[in-house]
């Protein structure tokens, strides 16, 4: 996923951010940075509003604005950036263009959604292949319980998942050798269950 995908656009973040509104109100939308700009729209820093609300009671105000507020450790990434390649150690990111010019703002909460987008899309992916699967898989937790069932086994076993999911594998199968590989931590490969 591309950081241009996820970002509030600068045209999102009301011009009048900086002249004595609330920080709470940006945060309660969803905006957390602020870009900071020069005369020519090159990106100096942001302002983090999470941190200011933390550290300060007030209103920022554009006469005599602190330019100490200005945060220059957050991360400036090209629109065209795959998210995976933001450093792990940042939450949040400014989006530039390819002129290095402030484009959009992509907070926590912006990468949290696109992250759960993500993982349920791989679910469904992942789901469709062992589905797919013409042999059965049955698996289990670390305590010997169902975590996963395919079609396939619920075939073969004569069992609908729904019912199972969560329960002892020994109780839907008594005589498996789950355990005994849980408890060695080493396969039993080509091993009959009577």
């Amino acid at each position: 996923m591309k950081a241009r995908e996820i970002m509030l656009p600068i045209s999102a973040v009301p011009e009048a951010a900086l002249t004595g509104l609330d920080p709470k109100e940006y945060l309660m939308a969803g905006i957390e940075l602020i870009p900071v700009v020069d005369e020519q729209q090159n990106y100096i820093g942001a302002v983090d509003l999470t941190a200011f609300c933390r550290n300060h009671a007030g209103i920022i105000q554009a006469e005599g604005f602190d330019d100490t507020l200005v945060a220059k450790d957050i991360p400036c990434i090209p629109a065209d950036c795959e998210l995976g390649d933001l450093p792990s150690v940042h939450c949040r990111a400014i989006v530039v263009d390819s002129y290095g010019k402030a484009v959009g703002v992509i907070g926590a909460a912006d990468l949290l959604r696109s992250l759960s987008r993500s993982f349920a899309a791989f679910k469904e992916q992942f789901l469709a292949i062992i589905n797919s699967a013409q042999n059965g898989i049955l698996a289990v937790d670390g305590q010997g319980c169902v975590i996963l069932m395919n079609k396939a086994a619920e075939e073969v076993l004569g069992i609908i998942k729904d019912k199972v999911m969560g329960k002892p594998v020994t109780e839907i199968i008594p005589n498996t050798l789950m355990p005994t590989i849980l408890a060695t931590k080493k396969p039993l490969l080509g091993q009959r269950i009577p």
